[in-house]
């Protein structure tokens, strides 16, 4: 069901079930990505990227290039701490306005009804 957006005078348009499957979905993602203990969890990240010194042996710059995977794991982290933090505040954002959007609709809904009584 399409609404205008209060004001009608812009013609904007708010499908309000696309929103609020907009926000399922979000939800669904938040369950895979901000879970404790989810693949995306940056301490589990940290622990399946480990690259150990000893695994290259004896290679030339073997240090080095632990040293680089370890910088570039933790930089992974770090980013994906980041993308978690934002998308835990979309998903409450994104929460309220489908909130705000069911309010509206139910009090344009009563409105209706209590002209339609008269």
């Amino acid at each position: 069901m399409s609404r205008t957006d209060g004001g009608g005078a812009s013609g904007y348009v708010v499908d309000t079930a696309e929103l609020h499957g907009l926000v399922r979905r979000l939800h669904n993602i938040g369950a895979d990505y901000l879970a404790p203990g989810c693949a995306a969890e940056p301490g589990r990240v940290t622990d399946r990227t480990a690259l150990a010194t000893e695994a290259l042996g004896g290679f030339p710059g073997a240090a080095e290039l632990a040293d680089r995977h370890r910088r570039a794991a933790a930089r992974m982290v770090d980013l994906l701490t980041e993308i978690r933090a934002e998308l835990a505040t979309t998903r409450v954002e994104l929460g309220r306005a489908a909130d705000r959007f069911t309010d509206t609709e139910t009090e344009v809904g009563t409105l209706l009804r209590a002209v339609a009584a008269r």
